[in-house]
């Protein structure tokens, strides 16, 4: 192979890329290229890790009838991991689709996702692809889809919708694919030849790796209301500048282990530093939230800055950006008493005072989200001046009051990148060997999972209100005994 590479002349992609890139790249090609004919062949594409559909990647380098050569491979790599933005979101997604100008379907959407979230920690393990997951990227699939004609959308649509609401996301794939086989090259040249072993510089992939959650006092690690996966999709929309590239989450206020009320909340808010990102799951199975990008400050005037935004994760995943036309952007005024009025929240001698409310956008008369009622309960309007509306007309959730089930307040402050890359390193790990073992109690309504039976369980309403699950067993105990027989 060696001669045969010295005699072809350079690609014209390699200016495209740094001269260490260059030159492990070009040791990569080597240790999947046939020793006999010092060509690619699909089969030592199998060898490497999951993060992207590489059966598809080698497809696109090979042309019919003719061996995958050094040129067609590094050109493949520079179409997806250096060219213009678009070019780069179009390669990589027709690896899922089959071409360029073929529609994505569910059956494309999950795959591409799935992958996407193996390589986000460089594809080390299956550990982040358990069932915990599918709610979140099925929440995903369901917002892109809404609206499509045939539940089909186009490439030019995804990425668009990618552009709007998880902006980080191709920088998953791009940076995964490029490192990790400059990684595979550097590695050969340490004497190991084996690709699986390679692994992808933790430094690498810091920008777009998941936070590492820190549950609140009392609170058992994997019982949060915000879940990983969840985690990691809103730190992909959460703007760098703003605090986004936070390793370290953690729950200073959750409702399940605190109890549920302003004052509650207020004791154990109040005084945390940084942005804070708060979820709300509702009766029925929908997850409201909301990031603020500074501190918390109880007053009765609006604050934040356009970092802020709203999202939901059930039944569908959406992200509200700031529209540029207002700057209401959060509103947080606990009673000084502590006490919250059992009357409506508006229901005051002074019509012109603020509501003891937590909100967001809107004016105090028509806020477009707010915790009412002691926060029990949360009040939700499709549109408003400082948050962005769906773009599918019928697309968001209806206005009106929802009763609340429980509630999180994550602190985004931050945390030392290496010793967090270390810890989710150790918790994946973990991870992969609590999915290997089988909770016999938990399968069966008695670990400490909880029970699926009970309709109280969160994660249940989340996967029927998804419609990832029917828990047909539960609508059979609902009937009368003459109609079960």
């Amino acid at each position: 192979m060696g001669a045969s590479q010295s005699q072809e002349q350079p690609a014209p992609e390699d200016a495209l890329f740094q001269p260490d890139e260059l030159t492990s790249l070009r040791k990569c090609y080597a240790v999947l290229a046939s020793p006999s004919t010092g060509a690619l062949e699909e089969g030592a594409f199998a060898r490497l890790r999951k993060g992207i559909a590489w059966p598809a990647l080698y497809r696109q380098m090979s042309v019919v009838g003719t061996p995958v050569r050094w040129q067609g491979f590094l050109s493949t790599v520079a179409k997806c991991c250096k060219a213009r933005r678009s070019e780069r979101l179009a390669a990589i997604t027709a690896l899922y689709t089959g071409d360029e100008t073929a529609p994505l379907t569910e059956a494309a959407l999950l795959p591409l996702l799935n992958d996407a979230l193996a390589a986000v920690s460089g594809g080390e393990s299956e550990a982040s692809l358990t069932s915990a997951s599918t709610p979140q990227l099925h929440a995903i699939v369901a917002d892109v889809l809404k609206g499509s004609a045939g539940g089909v959308v186009t490439i030019e649509q995804w990425i668009g919708w990618v552009t709007a609401q998880l902006p980080q996301l191709p920088l998953v794939t791009e940076t995964f694919l490029l490192q990790y086989l400059c990684a595979v090259g550097r590695a050969s040249s340490a004497g190991d030849a084996t690709p699986t072993r390679a692994e992808v510089p933790p430094a690498a992939l810091n920008a777009c790796q998941e936070p590492l959650l820190r549950p609140a006092d009392g609170q058992a690690e994997g019982a949060e209301l915000l879940q990983a996966t969840s985690a990691w999709l809103l730190s992909l929309a959460i703007p760098r500048s703003s605090g986004g590239e936070a390793a370290e989450w953690r729950c200073v206020y959750a409702s399940r282990v605190m109890g549920l009320s302003m004052n509650r909340f207020s004791h154990h808010a109040d005084g945390y530093a940084g942005p804070t990102l708060l979820v709300v799951l509702c009766e029925g199975g929908e997850v409201f939230g909301a990031y603020v990008d500074t501190a918390l400050k109880a007053s009765d005037k609006f604050f934040g800055g356009p970092g802020c935004l709203l999202f939901t994760l059930a039944p569908s995943f959406h992200v509200y950006t700031p529209s540029g036309i207002s700057k209401n952007f959060a509103l947080y005024n606990p009673p000084q008493t502590g006490q919250l009025a059992s009357t409506a929240y508006l229901n005051k001698s002074d019509a012109a005072a603020a509501p003891e409310v937590l909100a967001f956008g809107g004016q105090t008369a028509r806020l477009r989200m707010s915790l009412e009622d002691d926060m029990n309960s949360l009040r939700w309007h499709t549109s408003d001046t400082t948050y962005g509306a769906h773009p599918v007309d019928g697309a968001a959730p209806a206005d009106g009051v929802r009763k609340v089930r429980a509630l999180e307040l994550w602190g985004c402050g931050g945390a030392d990148a290496d010793r967090v890359a270390a810890e989710l390193r150790s918790r994946r790990v973990r991870d992969a060997n609590r999915a290997g073992k089988v909770d016999r109690g938990a399968m069966f309504g008695m670990g400490k999972g909880g029970d699926w039976r009970s309709e109280e369980n969160p994660d249940r309403m989340i996967l029927e209100t998804a419609g990832a699950h029917t828990f047909y067993s539960a609508q059979l105990e609902k009937l009368p005994e003459e109609k079960k027989k």
